[in-house]
């Protein structure tokens, strides 16, 4: 049985440098330790590990499990190119879900390294079906060990074991590794020696309060109405922390000839997005530093239900919260992805290339109930002047005129400060 995910090296190296502290679970970005390269972070961007080809590169099962002809040497060659294909190195990391790392406990040293939507053990677990017998993988965690430093400039190792039972006429245990992980001119390398500097770690807490936080950064040409517009899926929960409000999308109504997307504000600053909701995000600059984001795990606490958003979150590969395995989008010509047209205007567009970006958003023309009408193209614009509140909305009569500000929960706001308010029954921005 044929198992693609790799990751069983892709979160070994996630276990690369954790804090001072190893003992709390939490959000982190691992950078690089060495000097030449010590702006590179681990991102994961695939999930695919065939054990079908690492065993049968072995030699097979046999010649695994008893060392023969090299046979260890040859299947450690052929997860660092998975390996290599599943993890990248890279220096432009705010914007990116795919640098942070959940970093989770498993006992004593043993931790389990989960992003994107998947994780270590997860991904490491398996079992390859050969004629010979049954090769199984499991329990694969990552071995985490301080060697310098203190605090926040602690330095780590981080070396994996991975165990494959092989049943033949007898049970036998072969263990490979421990295997350490290293930056190779920015590239990802498995190595039996931690000696270089290349093969050490820092660990860095992902939070709104310093440097190392998490962030939308949309493009410049995504401006509508003096905001700027991105899209977002992520595997964990975020509380928005800067002047950003999300959206989701409930369905398409014709509006002057044209089909436009309808839009539903489902928070701004304060509120948490659950994890695994595809939303459009609504940012007052392009600035990283004012569209914060904190990663959580805590439950999303805003309406986002009739969403027709769906998400990608490794490349071309979608996981939603009720469905636990992950799917490859198999019908291309059926998207319309958000982008931009000549004309500038926002919204979603027919779709020719043949690669979904990891972490944004999409709609299914299957979704919608006159796909097939003559007068349907798909073709979606926006306006965001027409949506509907999904948190609690403030009803005011159209007679009567009240100038009190309100924020979006209802609740007169005496002095405000910037940021979107009802008055008079209309959103209204306050700079």
């Amino acid at each position: 049985m044929r198992k693609l995910i790799l990751l069983v090296v892709c979160g070994l190296l996630f276990t690369l440098g954790v804090s001072a502290q190893l003992g709390a679970n939490g959000f982190y970005r691992i950078r690089n330790g060495a000097a030449a390269t010590n702006e590179d972070r681990i991102s994961i961007v695939d999930n695919v590990l065939n054990y079908t080809a690492v065993v049968e590169a072995a030699g097979g099962a046999t010649k695994l499990a008893l060392e023969q002809d090299g046979a260890v040497p040859k299947a450690v060659a052929k997860v660092t190119e998975y390996l290599q294909n599943d993890i990248h190195l890279v220096n432009d990391y705010v914007a990116n879900p795919g640098t942070v790392i959940y970093i989770k406990k498993n006992s004593g040293s043993a931790y389990d390294l989960q992003a994107q939507g998947t994780g270590l053990n997860e991904i490491g677990t398996g079992v390859y079906q050969s004629s010979q017998g049954p090769v199984n993988f499991k329990n694969v965690y990552a071995t985490i060990k301080k060697v310098s430093g203190s605090e926040a400039n602690s330095l780590y190792t981080a070396s994996v074991s991975i165990t494959a039972t092989v049943k033949i006429v007898m049970t036998l245990t072969k263990t490979m590794g421990p295997y350490y992980f290293e930056d190779q001119s920015s590239e990802l390398n498995i190595n039996e020696s931690s000696s270089s500097t290349s093969a050490k770690w820092y660990i860095e807490p992902v939070t709104s309060d310093g440097d190392n936080y998490f962030a939308a950064k949309p493009a410049d040409k995504m401006k509508e109405g003096g905001k700027y517009y991105t899209s977002l899926t992520t595997a964990f929960a975020y509380q928005i922390v800067g002047d950003v409000n999300a959206y989701i999308v409930t369905g398409v109504e014709q509006k002057d000839g044209k089909q436009v997307a309808t839009m539903k504000l489902v928070g701004g600053q304060g509120k948490i997005i659950p994890a695994y909701t595809p939303v459009i995000l609504e940012c007052t600059s392009t600035d990283p530093a004012l569209n914060k984001l904190q990663p959580t795990t805590s439950a999303g606490n805003v309406d986002v239900s009739g969403n027709k958003l769906h998400g990608v979150l490794l490349k071309n590969k979608y996981k939603s919260s009720d469905n636990a395995t992950l799917a490859a989008i198999t019908k291309p010509t059926r998207l319309r992805v958000f982008n931009v047209n000549n004309s500038g205007k926002v919204g979603f567009y027919k779709y020719s290339g043949t690669d979904l970006s990891a972490n944004k958003v999409y709609l299914d023309m299957a979704d919608f109930a006159n796909a097939s009408s003559n007068e349907f193209d798909g073709t979606f614009t926006m306006d965001f002047s027409q949506t509907v509140s999904g948190v609690n909305e403030v009803h005011v009569e159209e007679t009567v005129k009240d100038d009190r500000y309100y924020d979006l929960q209802g609740r007169v706001v005496e002095h405000p400060t910037r940021g979107i308010y009802i008055r008079n029954g209309r959103k209204v921005y306050v700079n």
